[in-house]
């Protein structure tokens, strides 16, 4: 099982658990990416008017509605309204990596007395961020580059 998909999951069972008496998990198709890979994109309503919309593409949330004040629902993630937005743009709603911040050394770290060496985009690269050649929210699509 890839990572995206166990990330998918997790989110899938975070957002049914809020506040919701019945879970409702609908699917869809979202498209197709440029390497002919189907994607899918799930919402999930809760029973508080909660509403998410995730797609198996790097388990992007692409949209989160909350019930507002007026008794409508906002929604309140920033993103793209289409497949083919995050697959050329930015990581709006992305699971970004296997960690955060910045890793020196070249992307290399001791760990029990072994050095421990990320995996980089080119063999010069100083610092490794988000989780190496790409984030996760990309990951299948960069390594069919690589």
């Amino acid at each position: 099982m890839s990572v995206s998909t166990r990330v998918l999951g997790a989110l899938l069972l975070c957002t049914c658990l809020s506040a919701q008496t019945k879970p409702g998990i609908s699917g869809a198709d979202w498209g197709t990416t440029v390497r002919g890979e189907k994607v899918a994109i799930y919402t999930l309503a809760g029973a508080g008017g909660l509403e998410a919309r995730i797609s198996n593409f790097g388990g992007v949330i692409v949209s989160l509605n909350v019930p507002n004040t007026n008794g409508s629902k906002t929604d309140v993630m920033l993103g793209y309204d289409d497949l083919a937005s995050y697959e050329k743009g930015g990581v709006y709603g992305a699971v970004i990596g296997r960690y955060a911040n910045r890793i020196g050394s070249n992307g290399s770290f001791p760990l029990d007395g072994k050095t421990i060496q990320l995996e980089r985009a080119s063999s010069d690269q100083k610092i490794v961020i988000h989780g190496g050649y790409c984030g996760l929210s990309k990951e299948g699509l960069a390594r069919a580059d690589a």
